[in-house]
């Protein structure tokens, strides 16, 4: 399967490959070397490693995952929230950081490993959870564009579809999912439907109709919501209140309420036009 995560160079001057995400900042992706995953400790006791192998890209053996680069559990140990087996989601430009922050590891070296770590699910699972994007100190540095956050979920709805030949059931199950998921996505990016739409840029003909179908469905909940405010607002009641009155949990209700807080109040002109008369 193709990975999804394209961008063009970004501006700190390591121009990643096409398909490769920019936190990777990776020439064209090669398969990780074939080293063992564990390394020995005192006594030859083998070591667990702190992360997982990624999972295998589509069409691969589901049954021999890529052994884990031997980078990766360097990288864990020193990094743990970044790298550990919940990871965050990286900044872009992170690949030129570890470089500078150890001069000692091979750059080929490096991009293999962050090729290997920004195309593992958990990564994407990271990548599509809202999360910012964070540096070497852990710290939030810059929001996951729109486009980042939903080819993650695109990819992990692709592999759920493709994991161990899908059954009806498991692939009609994935579309929930991914209904669902995005659903929530367009809800947090606090983008119009056509402002989401043109930032997506999908191809892929399923994607295309479950992204329509949840699209329309946020162009409902908007309208409905809309209409909710500006009753709610007439209304003088409390939000509990207005909860019970319209059947709306308390968050629904909150929501409402935010809306109509929101809304632009009416212009001086529009009360003043009797004034005087």
């Amino acid at each position: 399967m193709t990975q999804h995560h394209s961008e063009s160079a970004p501006s700190d001057g390591h121009a990643p490959a096409a398909a490769t995400p920019p936190e990777a900042a990776a020439s064209p992706a090669t398969p990780p070397a074939r080293r063992r995953g564990k390394r020995r400790g005192k006594g030859g006791a083998a070591r667990t490693t702190p992360v997982e192998a990624s999972t295998p890209a589509a069409g691969a053996s589901n049954s021999q995952p890529r052994p884990l680069h031997p980078l990766l559990e360097r990288l864990a140990s020193d990094y743990p929230a970044l790298f550990g087996a919940q990871p965050l989601p990286l900044k872009r430009g992170i690949f030129n950081d570890l470089l500078q922050a150890h001069p000692d590891i091979a750059q080929e070296e490096l991009k293999q490993a962050l090729a290997q770590h920004t195309r593992s699910t958990r990564y994407l699972q990271s990548m599509a959870s809202g999360q910012p994007r964070h540096d070497l100190a852990s710290q939030a540095v810059e929001p996951v564009a729109v486009e980042h956050g939903f080819h993650a979920l695109v990819e992990i709805f692709q592999r759920r579809q493709q994991h161990g030949r899908a059954t009806a059931e498991r692939q009609a199950q994935a579309r929930d999912w991914l209904l669902r998921r995005l659903q929530q996505h367009i809800h947090a990016a606090n983008l119009d439907t056509q402002a989401y739409q043109e930032a997506v840029q999908v191809r892929h003909p399923t994607v295309q109709a479950i992204l329509a179908e949840a699209l329309q469905q946020a162009d409902a909940r908007n309208a409905r919501d809309e209409a909710l405010a500006h009753i709610f607002e007439s209304s003088q009641t409390s939000v509990e209140a207005f909860a019970e009155m319209y059947g709306l949990n308390l968050q629904e209700a909150r929501r409402v309420a935010r809306r109509a807080s929101s809304a632009p109040a009416a212009s001086p002109s529009d009360t003043s036009g009797t004034q005087g008369e």
